[in-house]
């Protein structure tokens, strides 16, 4: 099925270039910056395409948790 190809590297990224953006916005001296939902719009669909791919998601071992 198209459109649950969803991987914790694409979740992390989509999560990052929203991050970058805020970030590069606030850089150029923005007063406002408008955010839509996108870190949890993608950790949401993350779920979803695990749950819809009976997966369990990857755990963090202690040493790479930072």
């Amino acid at each position: 099925m198209r459109g649950w190809n969803y991987t914790v590297q694409s979740t992390e990224w989509i999560i990052a270039q929203g991050i970058l953006h805020v970030t590069n916005a606030v850089a150029q001296g923005a007063d406002i910056v408008l955010i839509d939902r996108a870190a949890h719009d993608a950790v949401a669909y993350f779920e979803a395409a695990m749950a819809f791919r009976a997966e369990t998601p990857p755990r963090l071992s202690n040493a790479n948790a930072f």
